[in-house]
């Protein structure tokens, strides 16, 4: 059966929006339906076409007068008495989305739905440097803003970071740390079919990349236990959201040759100035208990110019007046 969404408010270009809005999401896990009328609404609702509705205020005693099925207020401000969910109108369609998933996530199992799983199994892209992590996490935003030139892949950036320079990523209220709580602390039969909801929810989108922001400081990552990094990787694949995930890592993760060895692909950058004569024995010195051969097949040097540029926004980095513009277009080529 489809999990169909019905959508009601009194003014009908608001809804028509809305549904829009909702419905071009492709990781939204409702198919959505606007309505011209409360009645039409709630006559399906009673059928059982609809899973659930998403009724303005003003004509929630219409709907509950005739109908009981599960539904989410479009807050106005006119009334908090009752049960249901309350989601504020007056905010920007993407934020009503995300509250929408949040409460899926909090509701019991006859309410949440599973992900909708379009896509193929996820490439890992892992992008690591033992020193100068401010350029790690330039490469890596670049690399994943690149990946989605001319065509339709979908992108999800994961920084196991902290602070990363980024403007739009630092000032996100939600960031990895709350996708690895809540990995840490939901039972695993709930998980699959939630984590792609949590983390819709919390990710930044620009275009066809959807980030996840860093760490407020280190301390929040270096307490997560040695497989979380991994079983959350594992965990967010299956969902099949994605077409590519591109990870910046840092050494201060646990579980740092876990994620190297799960990794298709991984990228080191050097400095064209040879500054960076101790990368190569110092990745080495961080697998020097597992198989060498993983430094041939899988990590890739990238030689970028030494520069001193700070990154205040994402279109500033990935502008082509980007520094590091040559060398991710040319790895990306090679692939």
């Amino acid at each position: 059966m489809k999990n169909i969404l019905g959508i009601y408010d009194d003014e009908n270009e608001y809804c028509e929006r809305l549904s829009n809005l909702l419905g071009s999401n492709e990781a939204f896990p409702y198919e959505v339906s606007p309505y011209s009328s409360i009645e039409l609404l709630t006559n399906d609702m009673k059928s059982g076409k609809l899973s659930c509705a998403l009724v303005a205020e003003r004509a929630l005693e219409r709907y509950s007068s005739s109908c009981d099925g599960p539904a989410i207020v479009l807050d106005e401000g006119y009334n908090k008495s009752g049960t249901l969910r309350r989601i504020w109108k007056y905010q920007s369609g993407d934020t009503i989305r995300k509250e929408i998933l949040n409460i899926l996530i909090d509701n019991d199992d006859n309410f949440y739905v599973k992900n909708a799983g379009r896509k193929m199994t996820s490439s890992l892209t892992v992008f690591f440097s033992p020193s100068h992590q401010r350029e790690n996490s330039s490469l890596s935003v670049l690399y994943s803003n690149l990946l989605t030139s001319g065509n339709n892949k979908k992108v999800l950036h994961l920084s196991f970071t902290s602070y990363s320079g980024f403007d739009e990523l630092i000032n996100q209220t939600k960031d990895i740390t709350e996708l690895l709580y809540f990995m840490e602390n939901t039972d695993e039969d709930k998980l699959v079919s939630t984590i792609g909801l949590k983390l819709q929810s919390i990710a930044y989108t620009n275009g066809q990349v959807d980030y996840i922001a860093p760490a407020y400081s280190y301390q929040d990552i270096i307490n997560s236990d040695k497989e979380s990094v991994t079983r959350l990787i594992t965990y967010i694949s299956d969902c099949r959201l994605y077409d590519h995930i591109v990870i910046d890592a840092t050494e201060f993760i646990e579980g740092l040759e876990d994620l190297l060895y799960m990794a298709d692909k991984i990228y080191c950058f050097l400095y064209d100035t040879g500054y960076d004569f101790n990368v190569k024995s110092r990745l080495c010195q961080i697998l020097k208990d597992n198989d060498k051969d993983i430094l041939t097949e899988k990590i890739k040097f990238i030689t970028i110019p030494e520069s001193s540029s700070y990154y205040g926004s994402l279109c500033e980095l990935c502008s082509k007046e980007s520094s590091l513009w040559p060398p991710i277009t040319k790895i990306i080529k090679e692939e």
